[in-house]
């Protein structure tokens, strides 16, 4: 999910102990994502 929403270089840290249900966990991670550069292009991701 990260990825298609344009994130790069994601790494799960650790799991955060937090479950809404059964069947998920927490977590918290880690990512990329390029920015807007000043003259309005993205830039882009490695």
């Amino acid at each position: 999910m990260l990825g298609n929403a344009g994130f790069y270089d994601i790494k799960i840290i650790s799991e955060i102990g937090f479950n809404s249900s059964p069947k998920t966990r927490g977590a918290l991670f880690y990512a990329k994502k390029p920015g807007i550069m000043k003259s309005g292009l993205r830039e882009s991701s490695p």
